[in-house]
């Protein structure tokens, strides 16, 4: 495929663009006289090795340019799931941090229930004290 960018490109290189004139019907043995269409041919040949030639290196970066795309998406995913898992091993951390101190209150009430009850009278409550 023959860009537009790519005929721009040939065209800023100095290599003109020939176009092969219409040529009569072969009836004529004079009309297969050389009238140049040879050099015209041989040029437009030349021409369009070149543009083939830029749309394969077009194609080529092309190719990269996605390969590039795609490693990147790659490469985001991939950080993003790590992220994931430090959220839910933060999360986890943070979970067993509360139960630890919900524990922590819970024996600190019920140690404060026992001195009560050792500060009333309540001589079983002491014992442990």
């Amino acid at each position: 495929m023959i860009t537009l960018v790519t005929l721009s490109a040939v065209l800023i290189l100095g290599n003109p663009v020939l176009q092969d004139p219409a040529r009569p019907p072969a009836q004529d043995p004079v009309a297969e006289q050389d009238t140049g269409n040879d050099e015209t041919q041989r040029l437009n040949a030349r021409v369009l090795t070149q543009l083939e030639g830029a749309d394969a290196i077009e194609a080529q970066g092309r190719a990269a340019y996605e390969a590039a795309v795609a490693e990147r998406a790659a490469r985001i995913a991939e950080i993003e799931a790590e992220a994931a898992r430090e959220r839910a091993a933060y999360e986890t951390r943070m979970a067993e941090y509360r139960a630890e101190v919900a524990a922590a209150e819970a024996r600190q009430a019920r140690w404060r229930d026992q001195v009560a009850a050792c500060e009333r009278g309540n001589r079983a409550a002491c014992a442990g004290n």
